[in-house]
Parts: structure tokens; C-alpha cells; sequence
């Protein structure tokens, strides 16, 4: 069985496309392709029904100094996902050439959330000190509670972490 797309491709099951059209590989054996193929990040988010919304926006006075430089674009984002709600200022690079992904965003959101349970002093050693910690160690910590509050703290959330590491 395939899916045709708009443009005439053919996918198989276990591929699709996301909402801007980038080709998402989703877990499992392909009977088009022969594929066996492993669980993605992004197919991960499309089986879990996360809807996204990206939005640019004029820089926020209280946007980070690296932010405010001119160095990122500033967005507002929207996640919903299992009847939850959540919106956030997200920063991207301007050397990045895309509007932000769902991928992109809850990567970002994993890594903050991976070091959102140390300590003011363990995240200031590891990350190093500056002018910017504690705000820094708040927003990763405020970034954990927005995943956690869309996704717990289970199984979802672990899966989560593990693909956001190799995306």
C-alpha cells in the first residue's frame, strides 16, 4: 500500500510527510521501500498528533542578549499535543535557513529539559558562569515544565529525550 502525494510521489506506510512537506520516516518494516526503518524524531512527533504553529515576531525585551544582538529570529510557538496547550518564545539562529520545526523546537526543549534538574551550582560548573546563568538555568527549567505538562514524565517523555539526542 502507498500514499500518493500532492506532487505525485509515492510513499510507503511507513513514510509520510509532514506539515511543510519534508519527507518523515516513521518506525517499522516498509513494503515499499524494504526498509526497515527506525523511529525518527519527527515521525515520532506526527504518531503522538502533535499539532504546531510557528510564528515570527518582533524580538521580546526580555529575549536573550544573543537574541537581541540580531544573531536569531524570534518566534512564537504553539504546541498541542493530548488536549494540552503550550506557548513559548523560540530563538533560532539566522544561520539556520528554514522556519522552526516541530522537531526542532522539542529537541531544543529535551536538551533544556536535560539539564532543568541540576542544581544553580552543578549547571553553572557544567555550562559555565557568566552574567546569563541563573536566567539561563530558569529557562530550562520553565522549558522542562512546558514538555512535561504536554507529555509527563513517562514512557513518552523518555522517548522524548533519547531521539531529541541524536536528531
Amino acid at each position: 500500500m502507498i500514499k500518493i502525494t500532492d506532487d505525485g510521489r509515492e510513499l510507503c506506510l511507513s513514510c509520510g510527510l509532514d506539515d511543510d512537506g519534508t519527507l518523515v520516516e516513521r518506525a517499522g518494516s516498509c513494503d515499499i521501500c524494504g526498509k526497515e526503518h527506525e523511529q525518527t524524531l519527527e515521525g515520532y512527533l506526527v504518531d503522538l498528533g502533535l499539532k504546531f504553529k510557528a510564528q515570527e515576531i518582533d524580538t521580546p525585551d526580555n529575549a536573550p542578549e544573543w537574541v537581541k544582538s540580531g544573531r536569531a529570529r524570534s518566534y512564537r510557538v504553539s504546541l498541542f499535543c493530548n488536549g494540552m496547550r503550550a506557548s513559548l518564545n523560540y530563538y533560532q539562529g539566522r544561520g539556520i535557513n528554514h522556519e522552526p520545526r516541530p522537531a526542532d523546537v522539542i529537541a531544543s526543549l529535551m536538551l533544556d529539559s536535560s539539564l532543568a534538574d541540576y542544581s544553580l551550582k552543578q549547571f553553572g560548573d557544567e555550562m559555565g558562569w557568566s552574567e546569563y546563568t541563573l536566567d539561563t538555568h530558569k529557562a530550562c527549567r520553565l522549558n522542562k515544565a512546558t514538555i512535561v505538562r504536554l507529555f509527563g514524565e513517562g514512557d513518552i517523555y523518555q522517548t522524548l529525550s533519547e531521539l531529541a539526542g541524536s536528531y
